[in-house]
């Protein structure tokens, strides 16, 4: 108990006002949820629409994944359970398209088979990519600039579709 008193102790964030010296018996509650938080890997090159995009899915209640790049992104996937995915066509290192492709394929030659909603957000809005985006797989499509409503309300009809439905 007292290692995982030491690991509690580092990780708890300090209080304002409040010392921060804490006493081998003093117990830092953990966090308690009721509910399984759902996990959502944003896959966006541009850090400003990332962070805009964490936040507000941090505020709705999901946890998240970031990655820049396709590669970060395969990394990610590879080691992690995800919810959804939502995939900016224009990364620097990988069309979107062509990630889709990747992480949709099953069978010989697959590393990857991704199951998970995937929500397309671009700023291409020509209808071939839309049309190439849904045989894909893709559910949603939210063209840039989106409304962070549309972008929340897509990430949770993705992911509970059901429930949703019946809202």
């Amino acid at each position: 108990m007292k290692m995982l008193s030491a690991v509690m102790k580092l990780a708890a964030p300090p209080i304002m006002g409040a010392s921060t010296a804490y006493e081998d018996n003093d117990a830092i509650p953990l966090p308690f949820s009721s509910t399984v938080k759902r996990m959502v890997l944003i896959i966006e090159d541009s850090y400003g629409i990332r962070a805009f995009m964490r936040h507000a899915l941090i505020t709705s209640g999901y946890d998240v994944f970031e990655a820049g790049t396709a590669f970060e992104a395969y990394r990610i996937l590879r080691s992690n359970t995800i919810d959804a995915i939502t995939l900016d066509l224009g990364l620097p290192d990988e069309d979107g398209l062509e990630f889709l492709r990747a992480i949709r394929s099953e069978g010989e030659g697959s590393f990857l088979a991704v199951t998970c909603p995937v929500i397309i957000c671009s700023v291409r809005d020509d209808r071939g990519t839309r049309e190439t985006a849904k045989k894909l797989g893709a559910c949603a499509y939210l063209k840039k600039p989106f409304a962070i409503d549309d972008l929340i309300s897509s990430v949770n009809e993705a992911v509970d579709p059901v429930v949703n439905a019946q809202n």
